[in-house]
């Protein structure tokens, strides 16, 4: 008889990323104690990944219209959370429960699953011929550039993506954090923004965030070549009225000539492995 050793030198993994997984659940009303689950987070090689329900349409049955404001808030703090590498949860109406070993071939493929598997209210409710808009969240496209990256630099992967996305500022009024999360050891900035959203509202926010955070870690850390990278929203127009896409492309544009005036360089792309070549072109001349 085969010995565990054995059977597993025979069967090797071939799963290529390894850690922990962490379920993120939300508790409406603390007298009742009930639980849902409105995300999951992944851990590994000192690096934390998460990804937030953002599809509502569930939650709003169950707890109206207000009940959106509060899970996108809360989405907000635990990116912000991620972001600086914490996983011990802020208040009691959230939890970030640490569950056990995770594995699989890319990060944003664990996520995925796990996702998938854990937070029941994403399923989507669908009508007949409805024309679905696939958002993608600051977290949900980092995850998925860490993954193209590290495919494409190797080794040099960490030379211009550090184990946090964040840097963190001290200044007399407190502790304050900047999402730059590309930054190379010739102290190049670079920011992240996702305009895949089908509010323009958000796609000007994100935009702008990304070009404060930019501008304000240049300005306290000097550094050259300030960069914001956007992933831009390709086909996905095609499922907004016009009137909603031309929003949006109207607050890309402003935003490019924004960007141009202050002196930062803007690249962007409608894929991600088209983005993530910008970028390693971008720390490559660093």
């Amino acid at each position: 008889m085969e010995t565990l050793s054995q059977l597993l030198q025979a069967n090797p993994s071939s799963a290529s990323v390894t850690g922990e997984w962490f379920c993120i659940s939300w508790l409406p009303d603390l007298a009742t104690g009930e639980r849902l689950n409105i995300g999951v987070a992944f851990q590994t090689e000192g690096r934390l990944y998460c990804k937030m329900l953002d599809y509502f349409e569930r939650l709003k049955c169950l707890y109206g219209e207000g009940a959106i404001y509060h899970v996108q808030l809360i989405s907000d703090v635990i990116n912000e959370m991620v972001g600086c590498n914490q996983t011990d949860s802020l208040f009691p109406q959230v939890m970030i429960e640490r569950k056990g070993f995770a594995q699989g071939e890319a990060v944003t493929e664990i996520l995925s699953g796990l996702y998938d598997d854990t937070v029941t209210l994403a399923a989507r409710v669908r009508k007949k011929r409805e024309r679905v808009f696939n958002s993608i969240s600051n977290a949900t496209l980092y995850t998925s550039l860490v993954d193209e990256l590290k495919q494409r630099a190797g080794l040099e992967f960490d030379r211009f993506v550090p184990p946090t996305p964040t840097i963190a500022i001290d200044d007399d009024t407190g502790r304050h954090s900047l999402y730059v999360p590309f930054r190379t050891e010739s102290n190049c900035i670079g920011g992240l923004a996702s305009a895949v959203y089908a509010s323009s509202t958000t796609v000007e926010l994100n935009l702008l965030k990304a070009a404060r955070d930019v501008e304000t870690a240049q300005r306290i850390r000097g550094g050259d070549n300030p960069s914001v990278f956007i992933l831009k929203p390709g086909d996905e127009l095609k499922h907004l009225p016009r009137e909603q896409a031309d929003q949006i492309e109207d607050k890309l544009d402003k935003f490019d000539w924004y960007m141009s005036q202050q002196g930062i360089y803007l690249g962007s792309h409608v894929e991600v492995g088209g983005l993530a070549e910008e970028i390693q072109h971008w720390a490559n001349a660093a």
